[in-house]
Formats: C-alpha cells, sequence, structure tokens
C-alpha cells in the first residue's frame, strides 16, 4: 500500500512536471515569435534608417558640388558646369594614364576621397597637367576641402601646379601636384599614400591645422576622379 501511495505521488509530480515543461516550451515559443516579429520591425527600421542616411549623404554631396560651382563660378563669372573625365572607380589609377586621358583638358577640377574617413579634398586650375617638368603659373588656381566646403586661395601663384615624372637626386617621382608641397597626388595613389601639408603655396583658412583636408599628412585615397569645367555664356538681346 505504502508503494502504491509513493508512485501515485510520484505520478502526479511527473504530470505536474510534464504540464511545467509544456508550458516553458509554449513560452519559449512565444518569446520566438515575439523575438522574429522585433527582429522585422529592426530590419525594417534599419532599412528605413539607411535609405535616410543613403538619401542625406547624397543631399549633402549635391549640396558639396553646388558650393564647389559657385566659387569656380566666382572665377568666370558665368554658370558652369562639371564634366567627369577620368576616374579611378574605371581605370587603374597611374599619373600616366591620367596624363595620356587629360593633360590637353583645361580648366579642371580633381577631387580625392581619403579612405580612411571618406573626406574629400582637390583642386581647381586654367592650366594643363601636359608633360612638362616644371611647375605652371595660375593666379586663378585653388584647392579645397570639400567636406568642410573651405577654399584655399593661391599665395604662390608661379607654383600652382605640376604633372609629371620627377628625379630628385636618386628618388623617382610622378605624380599630380598644387603647390610646392601643398598636395602631392601620388601614382598609383589607390595603393600608395599622398602627401598633405598646406600654406606654401596655398593659404589654409585654419593655420592650426596644415593638413586640415584629411586630418593626416599622408592618407590613402580611395576614389580620385578629374572634371572638365564647362561655362556657359548667355548672349544678351540689345534692341537697337
Amino acid at each position: 500500500l505504502r508503494l502504491k501511495e509513493i508512485v501515485k505521488t510520484m505520478s502526479k509530480t511527473i504530470t505536474k512536471q510534464n504540464y511545467t515543461i509544456s508550458g516553458l516550451e509554449m513560452s519559449q515559443n512565444l518569446l520566438n515569435i515575439k523575438v522574429r516579429k522585433l527582429k522585422t520591425k529592426l530590419n525594417d527600421s534599419s532599412e528605413a534608417l539607411k535609405k535616410s542616411f543613403e538619401e542625406m549623404n547624397q543631399k549633402i554631396g549635391d549640396l558639396n558640388m553646388y558650393w564647389l560651382k559657385y566659387q569656380v563660378l566666382e572665377t568666370y563669372g558665368h554658370t558652369v558646369n562639371l564634366n567627369k573625365v577620368f576616374s579611378s572607380a574605371e581605370t587603374e589609377c597611374t599619373m600616366r594614364k591620367f596624363r595620356n586621358k587629360c593633360s590637353k583638358i583645361s580648366p579642371g577640377v580633381f577631387i580625392a576621397t581619403e579612405k580612411a574617413t571618406g573626406l574629400k579634398f582637390g583642386g581647381f586650375t586654367k592650366e594643363t597637367f601636359d608633360n612638362t617638368a616644371e611647375f605652371k603659373n595660375d593666379p586663378s588656381a585653388f584647392t579645397f576641402s570639400l567636406t568642410s566646403m573651405d577654399k584655399c586661395n593661391i599665395i604662390d601663384p608661379p607654383h600652382a601646379i605640376f604633372a609629371n615624372e620627377w628625379h630628385y637626386w636618386t628618388l623617382d617621382f610622378d605624380l599630380l601636384g598644387f603647390g610646392k608641397f601643398d598636395i602631392w597626388i601620388e601614382d598609383n595613389c589607390l595603393k600608395k599614400p599622398s602627401e598633405i601639408s598646406m600654406n606654401h603655396t596655398y593659404k589654409c583658412p585654419n593655420k592650426d591645422r596644415p593638413f586640415f583636408y584629411t586630418n593626416v599628412e599622408a592618407p590613402l585615397l580611395s576614389s580620385f576622379e578629374y572634371y572638365q569645367v564647362s561655362v556657359k555664356q548667355y548672349l544678351s538681346l540689345i534692341h537697337i
């Protein structure tokens, strides 16, 4: 009799445990459903945030390019367009390929992007980057930070730009330069760091940050682009 009571008690305990386990399983299933719904909402929110972020970046990019066009506009006094003629996304970014394609194109603007931060900077010139191993004089040239929309005006026009193979002692360079040392874009610039050191040929608006374009003196680039500047001139109607 005692044994029967023990068995009966154990059966009740096992039944309660089974109910408890079933209840836990149901709770776990409900939690899994809630987690899946929450993940779906988070993914939807992430997609929405990502889209908003992309739209915001696009608007910032449009604003930056509008600012750049305005800076060039001050040089010409007419409406200007920027037409991309060289891009590191489309061809190997070597200075020889750049000169072969763009050496006769002027006026022009180059825009480079630093790999680490995404900061954009560049320069404008009316001169051509042909194969002359000398600096070129351009009083209208300027450099800029497209990200912060800061402009550096030229203070040494005879050393405005440079683009050619350059031999110095035992060193060989092939680069595009704005100023003596201000901005030097190295050959294979997506693989080798370039050089930034302002206030030699172009006056930096912030003296405390001589390479304020990129925050570093030797940035590695993720992109390099060159744009031809086309000027729109409007005919005025004169009534006689």
